[in-house]
């Protein structure tokens, strides 16, 4: 009894400052975590339930209209009384399809030459890295520029090596447009991607590698029984962020082609921008926002099932 009496009359000599510590050590995982689960909380759920909201009312701006609706604007997209609707989600898919596989196959490829031991790897990642280092927007008008017609200095370059007979108008053919946007949207990202795979490479154990090369192993063999395996959890990873990167991209489509020739290059993205911007329609501009993101949950799930994680040797 005594003992208890001591004790409790001890925690009251206490200063506060000491309780309070002790308070900050007891629950410190939680304090810790709490800033962040805020700001996450503040800047993208708080957001997305607004989004999610508004997607339930027809609100046009222009007639003043605002009300509630239900699901009729996610009926009117998916049931096709929208047809514009499909025909962006078309060229979303077709986009996310070649952007993703050229890009991550070319990504590996680099990064695999740079976990060779070339001469000068330093430099050379320093190069890769350059494309990220400039804004999105002023890739595009770069590139944008070096393909004018008129004063483009990469259609120029094309003419004076006979490559082409005369200056080509690459954002008035939609092939050329759909190529040249495709090719930017992966010269830029690129970097990003290389640098996680390239730090994948470098978990494959000394043992492993010397391994392989005493059982006579050859470099397609090695890539196919050895690396890929082993990057499998940064491929995979690569795979999620490069579809989303690519689904919600709407820097370089806008910036480079504006959705053209006509409205060909046009994605999910430009299409929500101009229901919502251009069109006044927020309402429905929201509900394509919810289908854009339900589109990347179910891309993440897909990998997630897909693409198995663990590696495998």
């Amino acid at each position: 009894m005594q003992t208890v009496q001591t004790n409790v009359a001890a925690f009251r000599r206490k200063s506060i400052a000491a309780r309070l510590g002790d308070t900050i050590d007891k629950y410190f995982e939680a304090i810790a975590v709490f800033p962040t689960i805020f700001i996450v909380l503040l800047v993208i759920l708080v957001p997305t339930i607004l989004v999610i909201w508004k997607s339930f009312f027809k609100e046009d701006i222009i007639l003043r209209i605002k009300k509630f609706i239900g699901f009729a604007n996610y009926v009117r997209a998916l049931s096709g009384l929208d047809e514009d609707f499909y025909r962006y989600l078309g060229h979303t898919l077709l986009y996310v399809v070649f952007a993703t596989a050229v890009g991550l196959a070319l990504c590996i490829l680099i990064a695999v030459l740079l976990n060779s031991r070339i001469k000068f790897r330093g430099l050379f990642v320093a190069c890769f890295l350059l494309p990220w280092m400039v804004p999105p927007v002023t890739a595009a008008i770069m590139w944008k520029w070096m393909l004018n017609d008129s004063y483009g200095v990469l259609n120029y370059l094309l003419v004076v090596t006979g490559v082409l007979d005369r200056m080509f108008p690459f954002f008035s053919n939609t092939v050329f447009a759909w190529i040249w946007l495709i090719w930017v949207d992966i010269w830029y990202n690129s970097p990003f991607f290389i640098i996680i795979l390239f730090a994948g490479l470098q978990r494959i154990p000394d043992d492993i590698i010397d391994a392989a090369t005493i059982d006579g192993a050859g470099r397609w063999r090695f890539f196919t029984h050895v690396t890929i395996p082993y990057i499998k959890p940064e491929i995979q990873i690569c795979l999620i962020l490069r579809t989303i990167f690519v689904l919600r991209n709407f820097d370089f489509v806008y910036v480079f082609t504006r959705g053209g020739p006509v409205d060909s290059t046009d994605v999910l993205a430009t299409y929500i921008y101009k229901v919502s911007m251009h069109f006044l329609k927020q309402g429905y501009g929201s509900a394509l926002s919810v289908i854009m993101l339900m589109l990347c949950v179910l891309f993440t799930v897909f990998y997630f099932l897909t693409v198995k994680a663990e590696v495998e040797v």
